[in-house]
């Protein structure tokens, strides 16, 4: 999927800012089914795949936000938010090792957002306990 990148179209772009008040509004499903006509118009544009993602996020559903997260990344493999996602999504899935993998990626795209690691260690830091509990549990 690697290659040339989409650029938005204005249609696209009004569909963007219409799901963006659909999302500010707690309206998600309204918002994905907005993304989702703007990536019919647009169909290989990062922005927009992890705009969805985060949706899908705050519907919980992380099949569909990993499904994204990982689109945006073919699209554009310098695309930090793909990557933050991405990560998300397999927290979710409790596939902590590889969330680490990917917002380790995020801070060496990114090495001066905060954003990014502070949920890296605390990604880290529940690895940890969570090991200490099993550790403790099999004594």
């Amino acid at each position: 999927m690697s290659g040339i990148i989409s650029k938005p179209t204005a249609s696209s772009e009004k569909l963007k800012w219409q799901a963006k008040a659909a999302f500010n509004e707690g309206n998600y499903n309204l918002a994905v089914e907005l993304f989702s006509y703007a990536l019919e118009q647009v169909p290989r544009y990062a922005p927009y795949l992890t705009n969805r993602a985060l949706c899908y996020y705050r519907l919980n559903d992380a099949d569909k936000v990993l499904k994204d997260a990982s689109a945006s990344i073919q699209v554009d493999p310098t695309w930090t938010k793909g990557y933050f996602y991405k990560g998300k999504a397999l927290e979710l899935l409790n596939r902590k090792q590889e969330a680490i993998e990917c917002y380790q990626k995020c801070c060496q795209l990114e090495p001066n957002q905060k954003e990014y690691n502070d949920v890296l260690r605390q990604c880290g830091g529940k690895m940890v306990s969570t090991t200490r509990q099993v550790d403790q549990v099999s004594s």
